[in-house]
């Protein structure tokens, strides 16, 4: 079946680009006019049909049908609205050009389905229709334009376009690889096709480089430009692209900003999407907001921005999917980076935590694939991630660095990543706090709940698309790590034990074990046990941390054979956390940064084989100065029986492992029944979590593999073995009952509290307090709707428990920016009625009008003439919202950006005789609070080093912006 004729029409190219989509039919072979998929294309499922009441969807239905069988809807948004729990709602196949928007409450018991119909398969598609279904008469060649630069025959003055950035997305229809999505014209038209040649930074658009078949919008016309020209790259060889070159001979996905998601599920719960495809999107292409128990089960969905991105959720359940991101096979890092998008695959976490952050996720027997970035996940508290394929990440493959939110507290860890396969990674495991921050205290820089790695095959032996390598270079050099990070954070406490590492070449500056023994600073916790790293070429790692003793000079005893051990408290989300130097006990005395005494670096490391084959050495070479210096006897603090004591550097014998082998051949990494790792690794605390564990009688077998044990499946329905061969006969590994919440109940409760609390934030510019108000409110569960430079009428306050204005509006260039007559009418009339209004420094200028000025007079008290220059006093110290001042009148009340408003009634908590910089205005039911200063002032910035008095500074004045939250949402 061919997809190339010139003149099809418009109902046979539907017809032959769904087919083209299904290329796993036996006994069919199936011809890319594009380039051949990188990844197997989604097929219809033969999922059983579940019992209840079913409703039905088809492209060719009626909205205002009865929904059943033989009276399907049209549309997908209409149909979900008009379900009820416990029902599913049939996609009959087809392609569905909509942009969905699920808002579906089902319950624990009867959840809400959608998935497509047993044997069809159902595509979500935000892309523009004709691009794909007529592309013959979409698109005009240009004249004076590059070779085979075309333009879109229609202008598109729509698409939510922005300037000097990537405007739109795609892909080959055929084959599903990504079009790259050029910031630059210049790069589109460019006959460079390397960054050494660009004659300017690597973000300035310079002499241009071209990227690949790829689309342009031009802004100021409205039209898109493609170009699907060869690309001519040496070490790329059968990479390169070399299909069609005539968009109008193909179809393709095009899709812009307009829209958004081609799939969002907001405040939705309890609701199972089975069996579907989600592609074309500019931003993530699956959105996930304010959700709980939400279950992917076979959905595969293409990027754009992310391929799924998720806020504010609870019990998220991805299980036999498929995520894939925008890099085709030519593409390196730096072309989306720096001339295109740094898109991720998976993206759960943010810079800034929210106040109502993710938790509770399950991702399972899925797959990763193809971007710059993969999984982000350090912000998301409990994770379970395993029997999951990670490959093909150019940059950070899971993030894991877990940042402090506003109020100190940390959302993210938990995290436990088992069973997978992790190949073509550049770094595998990154941490890094970028616009977040890693908060200081006493004991050291606060990180997340730990991550426990177990049982899982990294596979770093084959090239990463990183650098690209110079013109006349025939293979690309670059290769992966097991973990790095950006700026020098404290990395998360780790548990890394019975893992298989195969890489290329050795570690950062010979890091212990792969280098898994660097990046161990100040207050570090981690355990490197019963690890295998076998290595293609160069030096082993046997550079070991700096052993720093504990302060008290008496830590708990780390032996492994002890059940009780530290880290597992730290790793299991039941037990508190015992005090330790991570969790320090309330009455212990600050070590380390006050005291002046290096803190310690609580690390372990035994049980672990190392091997080289292109440079084979010995465990004495290797280790035996270590082992015999006084940094062996003085990490027994630490670790009774020293550091690598049991470790061994020996073949491991393997079933199967040649360094003459093509490159991405797979080896058989499990071990001979003559393999030195057998019984070679030491006793694990029971309680440490271990799926194999029954497998393996007597001491540990060192590494993932006990003896004797099968390579498991990972990926979509286990298509593949962990070892990467791919599966003969595939079989759906079924989603398991229920959901992945601790307590569904006790969660469920909390997020519907959350939305009978609404709160409005107009924020103008600077608006530097906003994000943290809308944190401490969420916090307290409200639902935050945030109007940025934005006025929101007088008219519309009802609609909210609360509306807090923060920032210049004037300065923001808001109309009006003022309250008139009529407005103060209505704000007198909210206010009695019960509602809040809470203002920040900025906003005094919503009064600076003769009615505004009498408005506070009459309830603020009469206007002095010069306000007094004493200085502001704490003036109600018991005051519920200062009260943790402990009656201390703070140094940072008097700070320059405070600015007090002219008050002598009212509850003046902050202030003086004639002024009020903390002020509460009782009008009727409800309050005017006043809040004179910008706590945001004093918050430590990203990665600036901070100290514990400027973090207590900050802490101080966020907490009283915390209580007022309380009081807001608990009144």
């Amino acid at each position: 079946m061919m997809l190339a004729s010139r003149n099809l029409s418009l109902s046979c190219l539907s017809i032959c680009f769904a087919a083209a989509l299904l290329v796993a039919v036996p006994g069919r072979a199936v011809e890319f006019p594009s380039h051949p998929p990188q990844r197997p294309l989604p097929v219809p499922s033969r999922r059983p049909l579940p019992s209840g009441d079913l409703r039905y969807v088809s492209p060719t239905g009626d909205d205002s049908a009865s929904g059943e069988q033989a009276q399907p809807w049209r549309t997908i948004t209409f149909a979900i609205r008009q379900l009820q729990p416990g029902q599913t709602l049939l996609l009959r196949g087809g392609v569905y050009h909509e942009h969905v928007v699920c808002e579906a409450q089902g319950t624990a018991e009867q959840p809400i389905t959608l998935r497509s119909a047993p044997g069809e398969l159902a595509i979500i598609d935000g892309g523009l229709p004709e691009f794909l279904l007529q592309p013959e008469n979409a698109w005009t060649p240009v004249a004076d334009g590059a070779p085979h630069e075309y333009r879109s025959v229609r202008a598109y003055p729509n698409l939510g376009a922005r300037a000097d950035t990537t405007n739109l997305l795609g892909a080959f229809a055929d084959s599903m690889v990504p079009l790259h999505g050029y910031r630059f014209l210049t790069d589109l038209r460019s006959d460079n096709e390397y960054f050494s040649a660009i004659e300017a930074g690597k973000t300035e658009a310079g002499s241009g480089i071209y990227c690949g078949p790829g689309l342009f919008y031009d802004a100021e016309t409205g039209h898109i430009h493609v170009r699907l020209d060869h690309t001519t790259q040496l070490a790329l060889k059968s990479d390169n692209y070399r299909g069609e070159t005539d968009p109008r001979r193909l179809p393709l996905i095009v899709a812009g900003m307009a829209g958004g998601s081609p799939l969002s599920l907001q405040g939705a719960r309890f609701v199972q999407l089975q069996d579907l495809v989600v592609r074309g999107s500019r931003s993530a292409t699956v959105s996930v907001s304010r959700c709980t128990n939400i279950t992917f089960d076979g959905v595969t969905s293409y990027g754009g921005q992310a391929a799924m991105g998720v806020v504010d959720s609870a019990g998220l359940r991805l299980w036999n999917c498929a995520l894939r991101g925008i890099a085709a096979p030519w593409t390196y890092r730096g072309s989306l980076k720096y001339r295109a998008i740094e898109a991720r695959i998976f993206s759960a976490s943010s810079w800034a935590p929210t106040g109502s952050d993710n938790h509770d996720f399950e991702l399972a027997h899925s797959e990763f694939t193809d971007c710059v970035d993969g999984v982000f996940i350090g912000n998301v508290r409990n994770v379970r991630f395993h029997h999951n394929l990670v490959d093909n990440v150019s940059d950070d493959g899971i993030f894991l660095t877990a940042t402090t939110a506003y109020d100190g507290t940390t959302p993210g860890g938990n995290v436990r990543i088992y069973q997978n396969r992790f190949a073509r990674c550049l770094t595998v495991f990154a941490f890094g706090v970028g616009h977040g921050r890693q908060r200081m205290t006493e004991h050291g820089y606060q990180t997340g709940a730990g991550v426990s790695i177990y049982r899982n095959l990294f596979d770093l032996r084959s090239p990463v698309m990183y650098q690209q390598p110079i013109k006349e270079a025939i293979d690309i050099g670059t290769f992966g790590r097991l973990a790095g990070d950006h700026g020098g954070p404290l990395w998360e406490p780790m548990a890394i034990y019975q893992n298989t590492i195969l890489q290329h070449e050795g570690p950062f500056r010979n890091y212990y074990c792969g280098g898994l023994g660097g990046h161990l600073g100040p207050g570090s916790k981690r355990r490197v046990l019963n690890n295998l790293l076998v290595q293609e070429v160069g030096s082993l790692g046997g550079v070991l941390p700096p052993v720093i003793p504990p302060v008290d000079k008496n830590p708990p005893p780390a032996v492994p054979e002890e059940p009780d051990d530290p880290l597992a408290d730290l790793l299991d989300p039941e037990k508190p956390p015992r005090p330790s130097l991570i969790n320090p006990p309330p009455d212990a005395k600050p070590p380390g940064l006050l005291s002046k005494v290096p803190l310690p670096i609580d690390f372990q490391a035994d049980g672990n084989l190392q091997w080289c084959y292109g440079a084979p050495t010995s465990a004495e070479v290797l280790l035996g100065r270590f082992r015999r210096s006084a940094a062996f006897e003085a990490s027994k603090v630490w670790y009774p029986a020293g550091w690598t004591s049991h470790d061994l550097v020996f073949d491991p014998l393997f079933v199967h492992f040649s360094l003459f082998d093509p490159p991405n051949t797979p080896c058989d990494p499990r071990l001979t029944d003559k393999s030195p790792a057998i019984d070679a690794g030491v006793p694990l605390a029971s309680d440490w979590e271990d799926p194999l564990r029954s497998q393996d009688a007597g001491r540990p077998d060192i590494g993932a593999f006990p003896l004797g044990s099968t390579a498991w499946d990972v990926g979509v329905n286990g298509r593949m073995r962990v070892d990467g061969v791919a599966v003969d006969a595939p079989s759906v590994t079924p989603s398991p009952d229920g959901f992945v919440l601790q307590d569904p109940a006790v969660l469920g409760e909390r997020f519907a509290a959350r939305n009978e609390v609404k709160v409005a934030m107009v924020e103008g510019y600077p608006a530097f307090d906003a994000p943290l108000l809308s944190y401490v409110l969420r916090r307290q569960g409200a639902t935050v709707e945030e109007f940025e430079k934005t006025w929101l009428p007088t008219t519309e306050y009802a609609q909210y428990h609360a509306v807090v204005i923060t920032g210049d509006l004037a300065r923001a260039k808001m109309e009006p920016h003022q309250f008139s007559a009529d407005d103060l009418k209505r704000v007198r009339a909210y206010l009695e009625g019960g509602g809040v209004l809470l203002l920040t420094r900025g906003g005094r200028a919503l009064f600076a009008t003769a009615e505004g000025t009498n408005f506070l007079v009459e309830h603020a008290g009469e206007k002095p003439q010069r306000l007094s220059t004493d200085p502001l006093q704490l003036l109600l110290p018991k005051h519920a919202w200062t009260s943790h001042l402990q009656g201390r009148t703070p140094n940072w009340i008097n700070d320059r950006n405070v600015s007090p408003l002219k008050a002598t009634q009212g509850e003046k908590i902050i202030g003086g005789p004639d002024k009020a910089t903390l002020l509460r205005l009782p009008l009727g039911k409800g309050s005017l609070i006043y809040v004179g200063w910008e706590t945001a002032v004093s918050l430590p910035s990203g990665r600036d080093g901070s100290s514990v008095p400027e973090e207590t500074r900050y802490e101080e004045q966020l907490q009283v912006l915390s209580k007022i939250a309380a009081a807001i949402v608990d009144r």
